[in-house]
């Protein structure tokens, strides 16, 4: 028996070498390829860069920005944009952020495009990332440090509205509009950098309500006087004239065919169709003017509804022009066929 037993044992041992032979023979797989990590939500994003990891956060959103058609969906390029900026900023390549802020300022949401001009503004004003304060104790703000970006936007506020005060109490008192619109683009400087601050306009609004009120009540006097001149110019080329000539069938003053009839509207003559000209190229800069007031009312949540109601006035001053030129066949202002 005991013989037997070790026999059944020495083969059991073979079986498994073989065994273990074959296993230890057989190719290891390699490790599958777990793919791409998912795409970051916006939310996510945002929490990269208030944690300070800002190196992933502009690798991340370098990834979503590539992004086309359906997967690019969700995301808000605009809002990337601006986030981008401020990563960059944070990461101390203020270049590369202020192309970013540019992008965004360009923005259809008034929010986001105030924003980034705020952040565009503040570096305009800086030095290798430092803001050098002009008041007060005169210190450098390292506008890098995203927790000191609210008291460099308050340090250029402080700098620079005072001055701003005194440019729009002159505007504001000047008879044309020049003054105001010369001092749009601080205008807006300041309010954005207000909003970048802030969220709000608590500061600039008031200025800029004044200047706006100011503004529109010139525009509105300088459309009501040119409206009256298009009437009067109107008025002259509807006048009745009497030419001596054809006074009904079969009897003519002076000859001629039909046309030459005893009665007839007078039309333009060449100085008044050149006045009208150079009326409706006016008007156009008026309208101009006034679309751009609507759109500074518009970023700094100002009287919206009024400058609304400026620029249809332009437009409806303007049209009455062309309908005075329209009446001796030029469609437009700009159509010199008849000049």
């Amino acid at each position: 028996m005991f013989p037997r037993f070790i026999g059944v044992a020495v083969l059991a041992l073979g079986f498994l070498a073989q065994a273990a032979g074959a296993q230890a023979q057989q190719p290891v797989k390699p490790a599958e390829n777990p793919g791409p990590p998912p795409l970051p939500t916006m939310d996510e994003l945002r929490e990269m860069y208030d944690s300070g990891d800002y190196r992933t956060a502009v690798q991340q959103i370098a990834r979503v920005l590539r992004l086309r058609g359906a997967p690019a969906q969700p995301y808000d390029r605009d809002a990337l944009q601006l986030l981008r900026g401020q990563t960059l900023l944070a990461l101390d390549d203020p270049r590369a952020a202020k192309r970013s802020f540019d992008e965004a300022q360009k923005s259809a949401q008034n929010d986001i495009a105030m924003k980034a001009h705020g952040y565009f503004a503040l570096l305009s004003r800086s030095k290798m990332n430092m803001y050098k304060k002009r008041t007060g104790d005169k210190a450098e703000i390292n506008i890098s440090d995203p927790r000191l970006l609210v008291d460099a936007f308050t340090a250029v506020l402080d700098d620079e509205l005072p001055a701003f005060q005194g440019e729009a109490a002159t505007a504001v008192k000047a008879n044309n509009l020049q003054p105001a619109i010369a001092i749009v683009p601080k205008l807006l400087d300041l309010a954005s950098i207000e909003f970048a601050a802030t969220g709000k306009y608590e500061r600039v609004q008031p200025i800029g309500k004044q200047v706006g009120d100011h503004a529109r009540d010139l525009i509105e006097k300088e459309l009501t006087m040119q409206d009256q001149r298009i009437t009067g110019i109107e008025n002259m080329a509807n006048q009745l004239i009497d030419t001596g000539g054809y006074v009904g069938r079969g009897t003519r003053r002076g000859g001629g065919g039909w046309w030459n009839s005893s009665v007839t509207r007078r039309g333009l003559v060449s100085d008044e169709r050149e006045n009208l000209y150079q009326l409706i190229e006016y008007l156009e800069k008026v309208e101009d003017s006034a679309k751009r007031g609507q759109t500074v009312a518009k970023a700094v949540e100002g009287d919206v509804a009024a400058w609304d109601a400026v620029v249809e006035h332009a437009q409806q001053v303007k049209a009455h022009g062309q309908s005075v030129l329209e009446a001796e066949g030029v469609r437009t202002a700009t159509d010199t066929s008849n000049r």
